[in-house]
């Protein structure tokens, strides 16, 4: 029987702008790894040019990092400045 908590998304990766302190991009992804970058926020960062997201090889640590975190209890997203 299926729950639908195997299809929720985790919040992993938080990245923030370094001019203007908003929130650019925010990584969430399910319990299977399959994830994608989310930019609804209504304060988003609207500089230009944006921030450059994590990918790759990057992006893989970092998801890495979170996941070892959220083991110990934490259950913020790991955050970088860009």
């Amino acid at each position: 029987m299926r729950t639908g908590f195997d299809k929720m998304l985790q919040p992993l990766v938080q990245v923030w702008c370094r001019r203007c302190h908003g929130p650019a991009g925010l990584w969430c992804a399910d319990a299977s790894g399959v994830g994608a970058w989310q930019h609804h926020h209504r304060k988003r960062c609207r500089c230009h040019p944006p921030p450059t997201l994590p990918e790759g090889k990057e992006l893989d640590q970092l998801v890495t990092r979170a996941r070892r975190s959220k083991n110990d209890g934490k259950q913020r997203p790991v955050s970088v400045s860009r």
